[in-house]
């Protein structure tokens, strides 16, 4: 486990430095039940940490920033069932404007710790399709 707490630090880049080891190991035993060794094999550290960082960030945890606001504006929208939101010049829309709770896909999305995991995901799972 000092592994992947090591790598939730360094893939946050200073973000969770203020959140204690024993915080961010609860987080691992909590989130492993969601990675699959057996799918993301020697990759499966890197894959855990990533979800970590993103469960942390959604959670509240990390420094505020860019990535920060845009998750916490983003849980609140759609929440709320807004799409997008403008302000002066910028604008930031929402998956459509879905339920984060109708797609596990949508909440990782929030994330460019959740983009990065759904990234290695989706060139590990191949999805099997049958046509009529």
């Amino acid at each position: 486990m000092p592994e992947i707490i090591a790598m939730v630090r360094m893939l946050g880049q200073g973000e969770f430095d203020s959140v204690p080891n024993e915080d961010i190991e609860w987080w691992i035993d909590l989130c492993s039940m969601f990675v699959s060794k057996e799918v993301f094999g020697r990759i499966y550290e890197k894959a855990i940490a990533l979800y970590v960082c993103h469960v942390l960030k959604m959670n509240g945890y990390g420094e505020e920033g860019t990535l920060g606001d845009t998750a916490s504006i983003a849980r609140d929208a759609a929440s709320s069932g807004i799409s997008s939101i403008s302000d002066g010049g910028s604008s930031i829309s929402f998956m459509g404007g879905q339920s984060m709770s109708s797609s596990s896909d949508a909440d990782l999305g929030q994330t460019s710790y959740g983009r990065q995991f759904l990234s290695i995901r989706r060139a590990l799972v191949v999805p099997i399709t049958i046509n009529h």
